[in-house]
C-alpha cells in the first residue's frame, strides 16, 4: 500500500492488510498508535497522543476475511 487513505467504507481483504496499512500510516505521518481492540470481528488503531484525534475502526465482513472501516 503506497499511500493509505483511511475513510469510511474502505475495505481491507484481511486483518493483516489493515495492520500493515496502519503501520505504514504511523511511519509516514509520524503517528504513535496502539491497537485498542483486536479480536476476530473487530480491530482498531488509535493515536496515543492525547492531542491527536486520529483513529481507525474496522469490523469483519460477514462470511469473509475482509475488514471494513
Amino acid at each position: 500500500m503506497k499511500d493509505p487513505k483511511f475513510f469510511i467504507g474502505l475495505l481491507f481483504d484481511t486483518k493483516t492488510l489493515f495492520k500493515q496499512a496502519a503501520d505504514f500510516y504511523e511511519v509516514m505521518w509520524g503517528k504513535d498508535y496502539g491497537q485498542k481492540k483486536n479480536d476476530g470481528k473487530k480491530i482498531s488503531a488509535k493515536c496515543k497522543n492525547v492531542k491527536c484525534k486520529w483513529f481507525a475502526y474496522a469490523t469483519n465482513e460477514p462470511n469473509s476475511d475482509a475488514f471494513v472501516i
